[in-house]
């Protein structure tokens, strides 16, 4: 793979879910030249679920479709997509400052960690399945659709008036958000030209990160000034216009698909081969883990036999889920085979670390400002602009110090020592930590996370053959996006259990005011009770850091696995397969790749 195409790639990717220009032009540099091929009519490609049949669009037709729509026309569709992206991925971390609003509001504190791990589990169960559904119905169809179903989602979480609705709610948004993703990037290659399809889709995934990233901090100034709900009712007026503007503006041709047999399937043959039983049962078997690490602890103690029950449950779901999917080849959600590799372990190992710290840092760092430094939660999310900028700037220095060093174990290191002293730090703050200390410490974490995500995504698509980039970035995204949301989980039960140690202590303050309204003792406890209880929540937050911490260094396990090749110069020679050398807009890798956010 060249440096060039490793530049691309590497600028604008998000908080754990990269820019997606990468997959959907993995193979396009080294295809371009043969588009005019005499073969063009006998094309085939690989299909993400694991058939060998012919791709059901022509490359020409989708270079003629993109040519024959206006700059003008194709700025307002891809316009239109990337703001549906941003509300979209806004859910993912609006909540982290609103998390002690809700657990006081719907007086719920043992579903804290819920609110967040909801979200994330279903997008990273589902993206790979919503990437897949664009070659069986139009793109257009699904975006709709997944529109359609996120705005339920907030619409869900707007009228909640109870914990579990709110959790249903933000369950709907994740899947919305999952089709949004991988059908409006799957939309943004096709009507764009060849040669500027790399800053279309940097459009879309520039919007996604930057969601991502300023989430936390919306959500705290929309608590202090309108209320928590309109983080949701806004979406709702929003998709609506963008949702006309689609159905009215946007009407793709009908590209005739080839004389082959994934031409000839029916819907419902199409729909069978996609791999629905390993979304719903990897789902199913983090559930059981997330509720025993919810109730173990401070529900029923860990002894307790429905914990026991859950765990085992976890770990014998995990294992069939694992020889499942081993069968099923590229029709797998994850794709088994390419864990013989050990360099894509490295990074799957990488990613996987280093995005579990950066969640656990994101959903409990603006707890710590509110329960700690008794901030509201506005104000703790205009704390957290420290760790937004860092993360920003370093992702941006780093897609561009990538093509100019043209290694990646450099940015490797950098991101898990800078990621490593980072949450160190933080894991040393106390009650009257000084501003320039938390700020300071936001600055080195926010670099190392912002290197690290990219890193993880761009070395996925440099250690593997290109026909593989689609299905190897899917795996990653799987992980990382799990990861966070079992560490949200993880962090919960962390905090949970040391801040019931405090049962008891203050008379007619119990389990529920300690965890559900903790902004509220500052009015019925006295100020040596509350400086007690205040160094409590510290060191149960202290926890969550260092978890945060093990993760993060974790990490550098990964460094012996990740190869010194150059970017410059080895460029990946172009598979001599019928697909590869005929096929400049592969069709199987678009729907293998969509699932990037």
């Amino acid at each position: 793979m060249d440096a060039e195409k490793s530049a691309t790639t590497a600028e604008g990717t998000s908080l754990g879910r990269p820019n997606t220009d990468l997959n959907t032009d993995s193979n396009t540099d080294q295809n371009t030249d043969q588009t005019t091929d005499q073969n063009t009519d006998q094309n085939t490609d690989q299909h993400t679920d694991g058939s060998n049949t012919p791709a059901t669009v022509s490359p020409a037709s989708n270079e003629e479709v993109a040519k024959a729509i206006s700059t003008a026309h194709r700025l307002l569709i891809v316009g239109s997509i990337a703001i549906v992206v941003f509300i979209g991925s806004l859910d993912s971390s609006i909540v982290s400052t609103l998390n002690p609003t809700l657990v006081a509001e719907f007086n719920s504190g043992k579903d804290y960690g819920w609110y967040g791990a909801a979200f994330l589990l279903v997008v990273g169960a589902t993206l790979p399945l919503m990437g897949k559904l664009t070659s069986v119905f139009q793109p257009k169809t699904v975006f709709l659709s997944s529109l359609v179903i996120l705005e339920v989602g907030c619409l869900i979480c707007a009228l909640a008036r109870n914990s579990p609705t709110f959790i249903v709610g933000r369950a709907f948004a994740g899947l919305g958000d999952a089709g949004v993703l991988s059908s409006g990037l799957t939309i943004t290659a096709r009507i764009s030209p060849l040669q500027h399809r790399a800053m279309y889709t940097s459009i879309v995934g520039g919007l996604e990160g930057v969601a991502t990233i300023v989430g936390p901090t919306i959500g705290g100034a929309l608590v202090n000034t309108i209320g928590w709900r309109w983080g949701f009712w806004i979406n709702l007026p929003a998709g609506g216009v963008l949702f006309a503007i689609l159905v009215f503006f946007f009407h793709p041709p009908s590209q005739k698909p080839s004389d082959s047999q994934a031409a000839q399937k029916t819907t419902w043959q199409k729909l069978r081969e996609l791999d629905f039983i390993g979304a719903i049962a990897i789902m199913g078997s983090l559930v059981s883990l997330l509720l025993a690490l919810q109730w173990g602890g401070t529900t029923y103690p860990w002894s307790n036999g429905r914990i026991i029950a859950l765990l085992v449950i976890f770990g014998v779901s995990f294992g069939l889920v694992g020889v499942y999917e081993s069968r099923l080849g590229n029709a797998a959600i994850f794709p088994t085979r390419l864990l013989r590799d050990k360099a894509f372990v490295a990074v799957i190992l990488f990613g996987f670390t280093i995005s579990s710290g950066m969640w656990a840092i994101l959903y409990y760092l603006p707890t710590w400002f509110q329960a700690v430094q008794r901030v509201s939660a506005g104000e703790a999310g205009i704390r957290l602009v420290p760790l937004t900028i860092a993360e920003v700037v370093a992702s941006t220095v780093t897609g561009v110090g990538t093509s100019y060093v043209g290694y990646l174990p450099p940015f490797v290191i950098a991101a898990t020592v800078l990621s490593s002293i980072g949450t160190g730090l933080l894991y040393t703050l106390y009650p009257g930590s000084p501003e320039g200390q938390w700020l300071g410490y936001q600055i080195i974490c926010g670099a190392g996370f912002g290197i690290a995500i990219q890193q993880s995504i761009v070395n996925a698509q440099a250690i593997v053959a290109d026909d593989d980039v689609g299905y190897a970035i899917s795996a990653v995204l799987l992980g990382n996006i799990v990861g966070g949301s079992v560490v949200i989980g993880i962090s919960q039960a962390l905090f949970a259990s040391e801040v019931l140690t405090l049962v008891g202590r203050f008379p007619g303050i119990g389990a529920d005011t300690l965890l559900n309204h903790f902004r509220t003792l500052d009015e019925v406890l006295s100020p040596q009770d509350l400086e007690v209880a205040v160094q409590t929540y510290n060191t149960a937050l202290n926890k969550v850091f260092l978890l945060a911490l093990i993760l993060c260094s974790i990490s550098a396990l990964s460094w012996p696995f990740i190869p010194w090749k150059s970017l410059k110069s080895e460029a990946k020679a172009p598979e001599k397969t019928e697909s590869s050398s005929s096929v400049p807009i592969s069709e199987s890798e678009i729907e293998a790749a969509t699932p990037n956010p």
